[in-house]
């Protein structure tokens, strides 16, 4: 599903900012209308137990509302 990118970050650290990166392009990945639990397998139900975990993460980086 297609999914906005709201939130930006930028630190004068580089790992921190690789962090950031590599934390949008992972709920990027695992949103397919609803969260999945991992994108490589033939997820056909959604996965809400890392959803309840990274949802401040995604309500700041995402326009999911």
């Amino acid at each position: 599903s297609e999914t906005t990118v709201k939130g930006h970050f930028v630190s004068t650290n580089p790992i921190i900012n690789q962090i950031q990166h590599n934390v949008q392009w992972g709920q990027l990945g695992n949103s397919m209308s609803l969260p999945t639990d991992c994108p490589q397998r033939d997820e056909r139900k959604g996965w809400m137990g890392d959803a309840a975990l990274t949802v401040n993460e995604a309500l700041y980086n995402f326009d999911l509302i």
